[in-house]
């Protein structure tokens, strides 16, 4: 009785008619109205027997579900995709057009908390990937009703997710198999600490695995680029995923400490982004004596990456730092800005390589220029990147049902 009173509220507070009255006021986005909707999702195909089912809250975390869904399309496993934030819908897409998708049953965004359990009943899931701590209430009823195991990549601890243990035992409902997997080593002993009955181990970061894949498999657009960027005089700083608060804050430098080159990759590709991008850059290049260059390419800027001397990461003095793994990988000395960066785990562990400086103000950034005059990369990643084989090996075993018989 309890659980159905939950659900009653949950779907009125999800619900079309309460974000059309009270929205604004409360700031629900669109997106997380849609994402409550009834499934419409299921692919017609041939009956796959027992799936998997990988769940993101957005397009961030269905990045590092993407080569743990792979390899189960690869083993010609039935899989399902679910997200909660329509951010994800472009990645969905793209998965309709994968060469085994017709071993997906569900491609989507997710369905109301209440419809878990049958969806999943009747797809005979079992097995839940999700990415971090996105677990709502639905989904933990469900799980623990059918005797789904939770694996949780990436996992960390928040507060939120204890929270939802305790309210499920308040209405009554025993928790789930569950298995954290974490990349982050200090994450371990809190998820132990408040999830006893949970397994608990260190395990790969699946988007470290994707990044070396893709860099050592260049595709000939992105080589072409990276080999014009390489011509330019050094040292050639890259600002990747830049807004222009970016920029600015080379721009207004009192000293002129940037020599070299200056290629931007903008992250937003809108007009007005991209005016403003622009005219940044034109200041920095009135600043400071660099030759500057704006790469307006989308799906180039990992690999191209190799061609610096140093990176700076966008957002960090703005909306939130960008990817840091990614021009990690080679070895280059990163400079960025703070916003938002105790929210990525791989961060700490840059900073303690000391292969990452994080500024605050203007002051550090100053400082940074004046004691990297002539940065030079390491030449190889200073964390870790599995290899794709070293990934296989962890995770094949973790796509089998708990007799240890394969899924599909």
């Amino acid at each position: 009785m309890r659980v159905r009173l939950y659900y009653w509220l949950f779907d009125f507070l999800t619900s079309s008619l309460f974000a059309r009255i009270f929205g604004r006021f409360y700031g629900l986005r669109s997106e997380r109205v849609r994402a409550f909707q009834v499934p419409i999702g299921i692919e017609d195909g041939p009956e796959l027997g027992d799936s998997i089912w990988f769940h993101a809250a957005s397009v961030g975390e269905l990045e590092m579900l993407m080569p743990i869904l792979e390899r189960g399309l690869e083993l010609g496993l039935a899989c399902s995709v679910s997200a909660f934030s329509d951010s994800a819908l472009l990645w969905i897409n793209r998965l309709r057009a994968h060469k085994q998708a017709g071993n997906l049953r569900y491609i989507g965004l997710s369905p109301r908390d209440r419809d878990w359990k049958p969806l999943w009943k009747e797809l005979r899931v079992k097995r839940l990937w999700i990415a971090k701590y996105d677990f709502w209430p639905g989904m933990w009823e469900a799980a623990a009703e059918l005797g789904i195991e939770v694996m949780v990549i990436n996992a960390r601890y928040r507060p939120s997710l204890a929270r939802l243990q305790q309210f499920m035992k308040l209405l009554g409902v025993k928790p789930p198999i569950l298995g954290f997997y974490c990349s982050n080593s200090e994450m371990i002993e809190p998820l132990k600490k408040h999830f006893p009955f949970a397994r608990v181990t260190p395990a790969p970061d699946p988007r470290r695995v994707r990044i070396r894949e893709r860099a050592e498999n260049m595709n000939p657009q992105a080589e072409r680029i990276k080999d014009k960027i390489a011509t330019l005089p050094r040292p050639i700083g890259i600002v990747g995923s830049a807004w222009a608060s970016d920029l600015e804050m080379i721009s207004c430098l009192t000293e002129t400490l940037v020599r070299g080159s200056i290629v931007v990759f903008p992250h937003s590709f809108e007009t007005k982004n991209l005016k403003q991008v622009k005219a940044a850059l034109t200041e920095v290049a009135r600043a400071h004596p660099v030759q500057t260059m704006m790469i307006e390419e989308k799906g180039v800027l990992l690999e191209c990456y190799s061609a610096a001397s140093y990176v700076w990461v966008g957002g960090g003095f703005g909306h939130g730092i960008h990817s840091t793994l990614e021009p990690a990988f080679y070895g280059l000395p990163l400079v960025a800005g703070s916003v938002n960066a105790e929210k990525f785990d791989e961060i700490s562990e840059l900073v303690r390589a000391k292969q990452l400086t994080l500024c605050e103000e203007e002051a550090d950034v100053t400082r940074w220029f004046r004691d990297n005059p002539s940065p030079k990369p390491a030449g190889k990643p200073l964390i870790p990147f599995p290899t794709q084989k070293e990934f296989v090996i962890w995770v094949d075993p973790l796509l089998v049902t708990q007799s240890g018989n394969k899924l599909g």
